[in-house]
């Protein structure tokens, strides 16, 4: 495609550069928490973490982080995940995920937990950073990081398998200023250590600019379309973000 895109368009003469503007978030300087408690039956427990931008080396290892930790985007199954074994498998959790985003500007890691009735906030918090500490102190197995990087690889290869989808990928790239950030994927995938994945939970996923946000129902009539809790676990991703 990319072959053909030059031949179609390479000859015509490039504009300006657009002049960006860039305004820089402060680093964070300490752990933040925020409850919010709202009508409804289901408590949300999230926790974010600022990572760099997506062309900064470190992504593509922090991409490997929660693979292990929350199962492969794109991916229907996470069952040999961290979090599904330590939290859904035990009862504690419905659900974990996480996941990171390809932007242009530094952004946060979420890990996103729905906890089952009879279960609480603090216990799914208790595990959670368990999980975690975990990680950072004893890394993974080769093990996991073969499947990790098998499963990235072929969710990759999903992702990219329609014209369309291509398109995306290569438009994206280009917001990123680099053409290679799509076409060396699966190699700088390949080249992630296990050290590097025990380096980059060290180093980003730090208690002490952690952002951590709980859900707390204060009970409802029962929705069921389930379209409130939706709602509510939205307001708790803003209040975060915010």
């Amino acid at each position: 495609m990319l072959a053909r895109i030059e031949e179609l368009y390479g000859g015509l003469p490039a504009g300006p550069a657009p002049k960006l503007f860039v305004r820089h978030e402060p680093e964070p300087l300490a752990a933040y928490r925020v409850t919010v408690t709202r009508p409804g039956h289901t408590s949300f427990l999230r926790l974010a973490q600022r990572v760099p931008a997506a062309t900064h080396p470190d992504w593509i290892k922090l991409e490997l982080l929660d693979s292990i930790l929350t199962g492969t985007s794109g991916t229907q199954d996470n069952k040999t995940s961290r979090l599904y074994q330590a939290l859904v498998k035990t009862g504690i959790a419905a659900n974990a995920g996480g996941g990171l985003s390809e932007t242009l500007d530094p952004y946060i890691y979420n890990i996103a937990v729905t906890i089952n009735e009879g279960r609480t906030l603090e216990e799914a918090e208790a595990v959670l950073l368990g999980e975690i500490e975990r990680v950072q102190r004893d890394g993974v197995t080769l093990a996991e990081m073969e499947r990790a990087r098998k499963q990235a690889r072929a969710a990759f290869a999903f992702a990219t398998e329609s014209v369309t989808n291509q398109a995306y990928w290569i438009s994206q790239s280009s917001v990123l200023g680099d053409l290679r950030w799509f076409t060396d994927y699966l190699e700088r995938l390949d080249a992630v250590t296990l050290d590097d994945v025990q380096q980059v939970a060290q180093k980003y996923l730090n208690p002490e600019t952690r952002v951590t946000g709980w859900l707390v129902p204060s009970g409802m009539e029962e929705d069921p379309d389930g379209g409130h809790d939706l709602w509510l676990e939205a307001s708790l991703e803003e209040s975060i973000h915010e």
